[in-house]
């Protein structure tokens, strides 16, 4: 039986165990470079509520799609905030939205399952799996992925919902609270999993084509053992990127079936990968940038120390990161400098809106860029979109 919930948040504070209480580092003065303006700004439901759920927009079209911790779907004009239509469906969402050709996929803390129609909202199907979906699901050439908090990897048929293949793995006693989420390339799966192995399956039927461990488990106690990897691979060409808490950052050619590099670097957030570089947001929310060939730091910021960063998104020429406070940390991707910062429900930016300091609260979601827009979803529901304009 796996551990309590409570048990698993305080793993997830404490970190290593070694600095139990990490006081947050002040936000430095900096020169604003360029400017961010607000185009609009919406009231979705109750946003992702005090709970670790990564309940991250989803843009296709001309429209923005997005979901509350209570089950309320909603689909937005993209360019003006309008509400094109907006559904309540009576579940704990979790994660997602994820959207495809021509579905919406939410998943909720009982293991259900939902797509939607793009058009209006309306259920196509629904499923119920083994337990909590803490990653969105994935969609691609006819199949919807889903990992599960207990170690399984589960694949629907996209059009029913038919189940058409189950990898499962033992759950170590002790795991961060999340689960990482599958990468789909061509006719293979890429996906890391609590005991800290990355797993290559074949999409059409499950089966394993590589199992590679991250980390080896040290220590005395199971805390001390612990290495998740929740922050999921990264694939670029022949070479797959993967992580894990307290563990490394491996670099592995599939073609030559060898691992190219490895650098001690602990995890549990997505990476990302662009032109020569490998952005990583470390547990105590350094972020460095690698050199993806060699593993050659090439710059970090350490600045934002336990800010509870979200993730790297990437727009041109900046690297975007929320944090625990309601901020978007917009920094320079070639040396990692601030470029400016803007607070997403700051009464001030946002007056003719009728906020108040009570609106103001922290991102769990990385930014989605979109074109010259990037949009981001607060704790609070607050969902804003914005452009940069340099100055």
């Amino acid at each position: 039986m796996r551990s309590s919930l409570i048990l698993l948040l305080i793993a997830f504070i404490t970190a290593c165990g070694s600095d139990p209480i990490r006081v947050p580092h002040k936000l430095v003065d900096i020169k604003p470079e360029a400017k961010v303006r607000l185009q609009w700004v919406r009231q979705h439901g109750t946003g992702n509520g005090v709970q670790y759920v990564k309940l991250q927009p989803a843009v296709n079209g001309s429209i923005i799609y997005s979901v509350d911790r209570q089950g309320l779907v909603t689909a937005y004009d993209k360019a003006t905030g309008k509400t094109v239509w907006s559904k309540k469906y009576p579940i704990e969402a979790s994660a997602g939205p994820t959207v495809d050709a021509d579905s919406i996929l939410i998943a909720s803390f009982n293991g259900e399952v939902l797509a939607l129609n793009l058009e209006d909202g309306t259920q196509k199907w629904k499923v119920l799996v083994s337990s909590e979906i803490l990653s969105a699901p994935v969609s691609a050439s006819g199949k919807v992925l889903v990992h599960t908090n207990d170690g399984k990897l589960f694949a629907f048929n996209n059009s029913n919902g038919q189940l058409q293949w189950t990898y499962d793995r033992t759950v170590p006693v002790l795991s961060l609270r999340g689960t990482s989420k599958p990468v789909i390339i061509g006719d293979i799966v890429f996906d890391t999993f609590s005991n800290g192995k990355l797993t290559i399956l074949r999409l059409n039927d499950g089966k394993v084509l590589l199992e590679q461990p991250q980390a080896i488990p040290k220590g005395r106690t199971d805390l001390e053992r612990m290495v998740d990897s929740d922050s999921g691979p990264v694939v670029d060409n022949d070479i797959v990127y993967s992580a894990s808490y307290q563990g490394f950052v491996h670099a592995t050619n599939l073609r030559a079936g060898r691992k190219l590099w490895q650098r001690e670097i602990s995890t549990f957030l997505p990476m990302l990968v662009q032109g020569e570089l490998l952005y990583i947001v470390d547990e105590f929310d350094t972020v460095w940038a690698i050199n993806k060939r060699s593993g050659v730091p090439v710059w970090k910021q350490e600045q934002l120390y336990a800010r509870a960063l979200t993730a790297p998104t990437m727009m041109g020429e900046y690297l975007l990161f929320g944090d625990y406070a309601g901020y978007v940390h917009v920094l320079d991707k070639n040396d990692g400098h601030f470029v400016t910062r803007v607070l997403v429900t700051s009464p001030e930016e946002d007056s003719h809106y009728d906020l108040t300091e009570e609106d103001v609260a922290g991102i769990q979601v990385a930014p989605v860029v979109n074109g010259n827009t990037f949009y981001v979803y607060a704790n609070s529901g607050r969902i804003a979109a914005y452009t940069i304009q340099s100055k």
